[in-house]
């Protein structure tokens, strides 16, 4: 069985067309037609000096390419190919051009990984931010909830009461948020793909969704406020 023979080739893609525009005819063999097309057995087209090179004598006609995509398998044809010429030839290290290409966008992967997880932590943590905040001012105005509810407010009243302050956290901090953004844009700029460091559509979803989250943190502290029982919050000190 004959070894395979590393070639270094450039693909280029043509249509059935491609040679009767250039007035080049095959000599053996066929041209493409368009029954070659996805599905169909690849075919290949080699000119007369690949087929004196690769098969001398023989016919190609039938004979197989394989294209070989395994960087660790070809290393070792390569050397020998090198050491035929100079024995003394150092050969440099051998990698897939993806590979290639994975490592020289390593580190900008690296903070599109780290951008995202940063974003939810922040997310976590102005829930958790909220959360404690509320519960804070539901406790330090209790006594003052028990005293609407006696004088005749509502439990929807003091919900809203309740909401309507988280609701003015949330936008004071929303509005940081952006301020902050719109001032970090430049330092951005270099991490983004397809997106305009000014785009109007994120920074109304991002803040959409903060409003969500914190809106989900406060609703348990208002609940809270407005289950307070008048009598008890009125006993408390």
């Amino acid at each position: 069985m004959q070894s395979p023979i590393p070639v270094r080739v450039h693909p280029r893609l043509v249509s059935p067309g491609y040679l009767s525009t250039l007035g080049v005819p095959p000599l053996r063999g066929r041209a493409f037609t368009d029954r070659d097309a996805d599905g169909a057995p690849d075919v290949v087209l080699v000119n007369s000096a690949a087929a004196r090179r690769f098969w001398r004598e023989d016919d190609p006609i039938g004979r197989r390419v394989r294209r070989r995509s395994d960087a660790a398998a070809m290393a070792p044809l390569l050397k020998a190919a090198v050491a035929e010429i100079d024995r003394n030839q150092p050969l440099g290290i051998v990698s897939q051009m993806d590979r290639l290409i994975a490592d020289s966008v390593a580190p900008r992967r690296l903070n599109l990984w780290l951008v995202p997880a940063f974003g939810v932590l922040a997310l976590v943590l102005t829930a958790a931010g909220l959360y404690g905040v509320m519960a804070y001012l539901v406790a330090q105005r209790t006594h003052e909830i028990g005293v609407r509810m006696a004088l005749g407010a509502s439990r929807a009243s003091v919900l809203g009461l309740v909401i309507r302050q988280a609701g003015v956290l949330a936008i004071a901090g929303i509005s940081a948020g952006v301020a902050g953004a719109a001032a970090l844009t430049r330092f951005l700029a270099t991490l983004l793909f397809g997106v305009s460091t000014t785009d109007q559509y994120v920074y109304v979803v991002v803040s959409l969704l903060v409003a969500g989250v914190a809106l989900l943190a406060a609703i348990v502290p208002s609940l809270r406020a407005a289950g307070v029982d008048p009598v008890t919050a009125l006993r408390l000190p």
